[in-house]
């Protein structure tokens, strides 16, 4: 049994529909093509800690391959995922676009937040904040398992070379000439993720 997460970003949702050659339908081609159950799962972040532990106990342990990926925060999470997720005989990759270096700099976000897929408007507190802190140092995070990182050098939100120095040491790391924070590169993204395993 193979199976692929998709994770959204801050402030979004997995949307009802998937949008042909969007980021989303994109991994799903890739799940299709490798011979992956692609999962997308949307993730509240102010309650990632507690959404880690019930992914986890909802996995089969007869999974041979699971692969984590998601944009922005959902990069960020995907890689918790993945070290969260290894177990004797299982094989773990993560696959992040565009994402978040350094997440102690979510504290910036503190405030009054608008999630733009579901609607909901909600306050992201400094307790929101360490939450994802700790989450990050209960794993190894720099641990040495198959990551990528992707980013587009177009990222109005997230500087490219800020991820560079963040990620190429534990990660196979390229940087697109343009798109932007959403992440236009999906599809090259997955052929050279796809190249790189066969």
């Amino acid at each position: 049994m193979r199976q692929l997460y998709y994770f959204n970003g801050f402030n979004s949702a997995i949307p009802d529909t998937i949008e042909p050659g969007s980021k989303l339908d994109e991994t799903r081609q890739f799940c299709a093509r490798e011979g992956l159950e692609f999962k997308p799962v949307s993730i509240d972040y102010r309650k990632a800690t507690e959404q880690r532990e019930e992914i986890l106990d909802s996995l089969p342990r007869t999974l041979q391959t699971l692969v984590f990926t998601g944009t922005s925060m959902g990069g960020w999470f995907s890689r918790i995922m993945q070290i969260s997720a290894v177990l004797p005989g299982r094989e773990t990759f993560a696959v992040a676009f565009n994402p978040v270096a350094w997440v102690e700099k979510m504290r910036t976000h503190e405030g009054a937040q608008y999630n733009f897929v579901t609607g909901e408007r909600y306050h992201w507190g400094p307790e929101d904040s360490r939450q994802l802190c700790r989450l990050e140092a209960s794993v190894a995070f720099d641990t040495d398992l198959p990551f990528w990182v992707f980013c587009d050098k177009g990222d109005e939100l997230i500087d490219w070379r800020e991820s560079q120095r963040r990620f190429a040491s534990i990660a196979r790391f390229h940087a697109f000439e343009g798109g932007e924070h959403r992440f236009t590169h999906a599809r090259e993204a997955w052929e050279m993720v796809a190249l790189s395993r066969h």
